[in-house]
């Protein structure tokens, strides 16, 4: 497939199309223009105009197709705006497939930066993308190469080819001398294998490894130069590239071009690895006249360095069978997961894939599940004994082996827990004591010795029993009756005096400089005590608090009303004792009064919502805002007030003052104070405008920006105002550009204003609109279906752009058949369209059997249609696309339409 191609359709629907077969046809194209209502003809007129030509984009450049993206997103949204034609449906941007397009082609651009092939680069990109959409893996191994465990190597720089690497034609070699003689090579090794030194004779490395390669080559060169053995180096420097084809029961099956300093596993990157059925016991390399080697990524995960056998030459293939026995293992495994096996692998190979058994794992009984004869039977294997006897337990595929866990935990242990310094398990022994116990745990100094439990499993193994005993008796003689004889399971609790107390608090919280809580398990504390140890009371706090207390016996809460003053002052009425699991709250001023504002807007610096204060003046709310804007109408300012009866029903009324130019009321009949709630709103004079300016640019003899006199100022004055156009004035081809409201390109005939000044050719102007004069063009420019091609020399056709002297009174025909050729066997005649300088089309008109071909001004293009294309079915056949004959008949039109569709999906 042509490389352009790939480039295009890989940059086109990298965000839609993770594979090739999700590529589109050229009527998917079209369909996808007329959705979007945009004539693709119109398109290529619009961006020749532009100098964008799309039979002649250089695709391999990313430059030049993001500038080509960015001029074709302005053609476009420019097309949709004049609405060449109705759109079936509204068209909306997605930014985040734009983002996506944008970072592979940076991706693509860094990697070649990185000295990357075009090829490599757009491999890569696509390889990552198709790594997104892989499966998690579900058998061990196919991680391998779907979490980046292996690498692709790109250059040298990546990764040293090893002695073992075989040297072919393509690779770089490099040389190196030094010592009594200096010198250093970079030779590339010939199709035919030999490398050349300087004034040397030939010397084939071809097929050998870099270890004897160095050896023969030092051989050599040392009859012409003097050095020591270990003076000499040779290496690899850059490493050929190799096709090599992956296929079988792979997530990307196809032909890869990669850097030969990849080995088969990591070629396997490339093509996403294994699929989920896909073997990693039994991957097969093949190669032309030699035996098939055999690729076990288990053996590759215990050894890496198996890897260097089997290093890659071109045309290679590796290929995935499908997985023939598959277990899975369960339990107390350190890797639990299912696992490929092989030849006469059993038992013993799957516990050392999966990591061996965990340490709790029960080796006396294995329960594997098998299927025989369509039933589900189980069976129960001795590890123990299998170990024991030195044999094996052969598998069968789907078994499912499940390791269970010791359950019983007090084997050979005993636990002491409660008021000692080191609480926890403890090896049991046998004869061992409560006292040999206490001595490794250290009790603490306030451990209750009097009364400690010692919980003993009974007989059945499941249920318990307590047994009281005397620690102290224990400490003073060890052969007392109390210093009981350990069993294994036994835990001892030992408790402390601090476990048997209720630790109280005190809260406080409100407006104090501290809330929180504090102990207390009784005392002499008074609120006064409490509010000193929260900081004092805050300046908004309330003269009045409340205690709350729990009633003794009951889940009731007393509410005790204090006077805050008193309390402080110590008068003894208020200043009370608390009590434990008391809670004292301070209020706060603010909670007991409502948060009024006014409200500002309009032709102020600061529209704001002001905290309302009596103290509060229209004067004051004004400063508070900014002050007035330069527009403001200082006559013109409203307050809205809500007035409230004494039954709460409101009303609005609404005030109009003036103001001067300090903010002093000069009439009106609003208060001076304002009220809770006002809304103030300053209006913006009414017939304030500042400039409104429109460009003018190119041929006007004094170009620039010019503002507008009048609101009814029209195109034919400014241009009078401007001096008028230079001679060299194009009056045909002036353009006006309107910003306003996006409306864009507006067709002009300049020539009938300056006519008639009072017809409507004379377009009022509006702000921001753009005037532009071209240069006069006395060319006529021929594009599209024509044999010019064949009349000209192979550099004015490279262009596919035709440009001839103007001759009046000639239509488009004329052009096309006495300089272009004629119309070529790929176009039709009725498609002749003609573009006019100032941006307006003429299409190619029919009557019967006579066609009126459009009439061709100065700086004109012309433009000859291709026929539709006929898609060709045998009888019979299925007409589903045949992706083959699609890539290959529109490579020639590949930077046309495809290159269209990037673009199109660049801005969807």
């Amino acid at each position: 497939m042509n490389l352009k191609y790939i480039l295009i359709i890989f940059l086109a629907f990298l965000f839609t199309a993770p594979t090739y077969s999700q590529i589109m046809t050229e009527q998917e194209a079209r369909e996808e223009l007329d959705r979007r209502g945009i004539n693709e003809e119109e398109l290529r007129f619009e961006l020749m105009k532009r100098g964008i030509d799309l039979d002649n984009i250089d695709v391999t450049n990313p430059h030049e197709l993001i500038k080509t993206r960015e001029i074709i997103e302005e053609v476009m949204k420019e097309l949709e705006t004049r609405g060449g034609a109705v759109a079936n449906e509204p068209v909306t941007k997605d930014t985040s497939k734009v983002d996506e397009l944008l970072s592979a082609e940076n991706n693509i651009k860094q990697s070649v930066k990185d000295g990357a092939t075009i090829d490599e680069a757009i491999s890569e990109e696509l390889q990552e993308i198709a790594k997104e959409e892989l499966p998690e893996a579900k058998v061990y191994g196919h991680h391998l190469f779907r979490n980046n465990s292996v690498k692709f190597y790109r250059k040298t720089e990546d990764a040293k080819p090893p002695d073992t690497y075989i040297i072919g034609s393509g690779d770089q070699v490099s040389i190196s001398i030094w010592g009594q003689s200096e010198a250093n090579f970079s030779l590339e090794v010939s199709k035919e294998g030999y490398i050349k030194p300087p004034k040397i004779t030939r010397i084939y490395v071809a097929g050998l490894t870099i270890a004897n390669a160095k050896k023969m080559v030092r051989s050599k060169i040392s009859k012409r130069y003097i050095f020591k053995s270990e003076n000499f180096d040779l290496n690899i420097s850059t490493a050929r590239t190799i096709n090599v084809n992956i296929t079988g029961e792979v997530f990307n099956v196809g032909t890869y071009s990669l850097s030969a300093l990849n080995t088969a596993f990591n070629a396997l990157v490339a093509a996403g690895g294994s699929s989920d059925i896909g073997s990693i016991r039994r991957i097969k390399l093949a190669r032309a006249g030699q035996s098939t080697k055999t690729l076990d990524i288990y053996k590759y995960l215990s050894d890496p360095l198996i890897n260097e056998g089997f290093y890659l030459k071109d045309n290679d293939y590796i290929v995935i069978p499908v997985m023939e026995k598959v277990v899975e293992i369960r339990g107390a495994i350190n890797r639990p997961f299912k696992y490929e096996m092989i030849n006469n692998e059993g038992l013993n190979e799957l516990i050392d894939f999966a990591g061996g058994l965990k340490s709790r794992a029960r080796k006396g009984s294995f329960k594997i599940t098998r299927i025989i004869n369509d039933q589900e039977v189980v069976i129960n294997v001795d590890y123990k004994q299998l170990l024991k006897q030195r044999k094996n337990f052969s598998l069968l595929n789907g078994d499912l082996i499940e390791i269970l866990e010791i359950e019983n935990k007090y084997e050979n242990i005993v636990t002491i827990n409660g008021a000692v310094e080191f609480e926890g398990e403890y090896s049991y022994k046998e004869g061992m004591k409560i006292s040999d116990l206490l001595n490794n745990a250290t009790l603490k100094t306030d451990a209750i010795l009097s009364t400690a439990y010692l919980m003993r499993l009974n007989d059945d193994n499941k249920t318990v029993r307590y047994q009281l005993t005397d620690l102290t008796k224990v400490i003073k003689n060890r052969n007392s009756a109390k210093n009981i004889k350990l069993q294994r399971g036994d835990i001892l609790t030992v408790r402390s005096k601090s476990a048997f107390v209720d630790l109280k608090k005190i809260t406080v919280e409100g407006a104090v400089r501290i809330e929180g809580e504090y102990p207390f398990n009784g005392g002499q504390l008074k609120v006064s005590d409490a509010i000193f140890l929260s900081g004092g009371l805050k300046e908004t706090a309330t003269d009045f608090g409340f205690i709350m207390r729990d009633r003794p016996g009951n889940q009731d809460v007393e509410y005790i009303s204090i006077n805050l003053k008193n309390a402080i002052n110590n008068i003894q009425e208020d200043d009370i004792l608390l009590h434990s699991g008391d809670k004292l709250i301070v209020y706060d001023i603010a909670n007991y009064s409502d948060i009024a504002i006014v409200n500002i807007s309009g032709a102020v610096r600061n529209p704001k919502k002001i905290k309302y204060d009596a103290s509060l003046t229209i004067k004051k709310a004004l400063l508070l805002a900014g002050g007035v804007t330069f527009d403001a109408a200082l006559n013109q300012i409203d307050i809205f007030r809500i007035d409230f009866e004494d039954n709460k029903k409101t009303k609005t009324l609404v005030a109009n003052v003036s103001i001067d130019a300090n903010y002093n009321i000069v009439s009106g009949n609003a208060d001076v104070n304002l009220k809770p709630f006002d809304q103030i709103i300053v209006r913006k004079a009414p017939e304030f405008e500042l400039q409104r300016n429109v460009r003018l640019q190119g041929e006007i003899k004094f170009p620039g920006d010019y503002a507008l006199l009048s609101d009814n100022t029209k195109i034919t004055e400014i241009l009078n105002q401007a001096g008028g156009m230079t001679k060299e004035g194009f009056v045909k081809g002036t353009t006006l550009y309107r910003v306003k409201e996006g409306v864009g390109f507006v067709i002009l005939n300049l020539e009938k204003a300056y006519d008639n000044p009072e017809s409507s050719f004379n377009i009022i102007l509006q702000k921001g609109d753009v005037i532009t004069i071209p240069k006069i063009n006395d060319l006529v420019t021929v594009i599209g279906a024509v044999n010019a091609r064949d009349a000209f020399n192979q550099e004015i056709a490279k262009s596919g752009k035709f440009n001839f002297a103007y001759e009046k009174g000639k239509n488009a025909k004329y052009y096309v058949d006495n300089y272009a050729g004629g119309v070529s066997k790929g176009g039709m005649s009725s498609r002749i369209k003609v573009i006019y300088p100032n941006g307006e089309v003429k299409k190619t008109k029919k009557f019967l059997f006579i066609k009126s071909y459009p009439h061709v001004e100065p700086g004109s293009i012309i433009y000859v249609g291709y026929k539709d294309p006929v898609p060709e079915t045998k009888e019979g056949e299925s007409k589903g696309t045949d992706w083959g004959k699609v890539l290959g008949d529109s490579v020639a039109q590949a930077t046309s339409i495809v290159t269209l569709l990037l673009l199109l999906n660049s801005i969807k």
